[in-house]
């Protein structure tokens, strides 16, 4: 079934999209089953391939909103039930929810496998990704040929997720897709990631995200890198395997874990089937935050939703504006994961509180101030008295239980109560244990983000 219409293509665009998501929980489940303070080299190839399946779900969804389509990934649908077979493939294997061994490292490699050089595109009953993806590269350019570029690719520009309005720190890059030449980009981006360059080498283009001072090869190959316990060096290729220097593989430090879990597996009063629930719900709640920002809701942030007050020429300031805010940066969060990453394994468990910026900290007008300056705009505060924001609160929560009985309505109050107080929290456990301290204070931080 070739990709003859639009809505063939933008059919196959979220199929494309379900396919990478497909992918990323059996990565993510042998990632973390494998006990802390072992196989770092493993934990570090699988960790690069989970997030550059990320990279691919969402340059599949800027090639969707490209050609006027919505990525779905808010429905029951979306997730896939394992074992499964990979979304509309041609069902030759089935990918299962296990922990790290040998026969899933195996599975992987099915998954990862690279296209023969002489296989046709298959739109659908694929045996390889790549023979997906150049089905769509082959309809892609036909609809141009016969359409023209611009009836095809007319979809909102806002809706893409581009390099300058999200930092990615993994290898390869964001591809803002426009036209067919930047759409091109971005499935080349996927497979070359996935298969290797050009279908003949091992290698894919990037920099090892670990050790940048490295080469990076394939999916495909990082995994029988795994396999075989040794690295892949240059003069290496597929045909050949790989003859770089060898790693140990310990296949016994794994957590035993049930394949393929459910909650029905287990006693209805147990942990167990409460901390199933507990990430159901995260899951469930972060496959929908991606199903708006891929939908064009970026805005729902507080830093994009404050930009456009700016830009409006106000800002409200509630109360004298006096007290100390830390908006909590991406960047320094980032930095205290990677400061726990590299500390060395501690028995039990450990909770870091990291939401504070480095001093000095800003004064809510100093906070606003900034981020007005960041833009190249006055800072007009229009005053707004305590007592009137709690009225309305109050109101609105009133209202909110009556038309939505059950739901939350706490929520406006803690904000106002953030607003108006400091920071409470303090980051001396983590300086003290790990020696982390937040490299971006707050003013440094607001102006990373706005550009």
């Amino acid at each position: 079934m070739p990709v003859n219409t639009l809505d063939d293509l933008r059919e196959h665009l979220q199929w494309a999209i379900e396919l990478e998501h497909a992918t990323i929980p059996p990565y993510l489940c042998a990632l973390y089953s494998i006990k802390p303070g072992t196989n770092q080299p493993v934990v570090n190839a699988i960790t690069s391939v989970f997030i550059e399946e990320m990279l691919h779900m969402t340059l599949a969804a800027n090639l969707l909103n490209a050609v006027g389509g919505a990525p779905v990934l808010n429905k029951p649908e979306f997730l896939a039930r394992y074992p499964t077979y990979l979304p509309h493939s041609n069902k030759a294997f089935l990918v299962p929810l296990e922990p790290f061994s040998p026969a899933a490292v195996e599975t992987f490699m099915k998954i990862e496998r690279p296209e023969e050089r002489e296989a046709r595109a298959e739109a659908e009953g694929y045996e390889t990704i790549g023979q997906f993806y150049r089905a769509i590269e082959d309809g892609l350019k036909v609809l141009c040929e016969t359409l023209g570029e611009t009836q095809v690719f007319t979809g909102d520009p806002s809706r893409q997720i581009a390099p300058d309005t999200f930092e990615y720190r993994g290898s390869g890059r964001i591809v803002a897709v426009s036209d067919l030449a930047s759409a091109l980009a971005a499935i080349d981006e996927i497979e070359e990631q996935g298969e290797g360059l050009k279908h003949a080498e091992v290698w894919d283009g990037d920099r090892d995200m670990f050790h940048p001072e490295r080469d990076e090869v394939a999916h495909y190959f990082r995994f029988e890198e795994i396999l075989k316990g040794r690295s892949y060096q240059r003069g290496d290729t597929p045909a050949s395997g790989p003859s770089g220097p060898s790693f140990d593989v310990d296949w016994s430090a794994v957590y035993p874990m049930r394949p393929n879990p459910r909650s029905q597996d287990f006693h209805g009063g147990s942990t167990i089937v409460a901390k199933l629930g507990e990430f159901n719900l995260a899951y469930s709640d972060l496959l929908r935050d991606l199903h708006r920002a891929f939908n064009g809701e970026r805005d729902r942030l507080f830093t994009n939703r404050l930009l456009a007050n700016l830009k409006r020429g106000f800002i409200p300031q509630i109360g004298p504006g006096t007290n100390h805010l830390s908006c909590v940066y991406a960047g320094n969060v980032a930095s205290a994961i990677v400061a726990a990453l590299d500390a060395p394994a501690q028995t039990g468990f450990r909770a870091y509180n990291v939401t504070r910026d480095a001093e000095p900290l800003l004064t809510q007008r100093e906070f606003f101030a900034t981020f007005a300056a960041a833009l190249g705009r006055p800072a007009r505060f229009i005053p707004v008295p305590v007592w009137l924001v709690r009225f309305g609160i109050a109101v609105w929560s009133i209202l909110l239980k009556a038309v939505f009985p059950g739901r939350y309505a706490g929520l406006g109050g803690a904000a106002v109560s953030f607003i108006l107080g400091e920071n409470p929290y303090a980051i001396d456990r983590i300086r003290a244990e790990l020696g982390w301290s937040p490299p971006f204070d707050t003013r440094t931080a607001i102006l990373r983000s706005v550009r």
